[in-house]
């Protein structure tokens, strides 16, 4: 899966430090992915790459796509 580098640094940044948090919107999310549009696919992806890396309970991250997910 193709991600940049900046949101790399900030997945390692939350991995080591469970109190580090970032507030991302849903446009950057999209953009850290390289994906242009909100699309199921697009969600399924990213949800994956969240639980791969156990971020679903620790960051805003997860909180973010569910609420990017009910707006979709």
């Amino acid at each position: 899966m193709n991600i940049k580098d900046e949101f790399s640094e900030m997945v390692r940044e939350i991995t080591t430090n469970k109190e580090k948090t970032f507030n991302i919107t849903t446009h950057d999310l999209l953009g850290y992915f390289y994906y242009e549009k909100r699309s199921s696919g697009n969600t399924a992806r990213i949800d994956e790459f969240s639980k791969e890396k156990k971020l679903n309970n620790r960051t805003k991250l997860s909180r973010n796509m569910n609420r990017w997910r009910n707006y979709s």
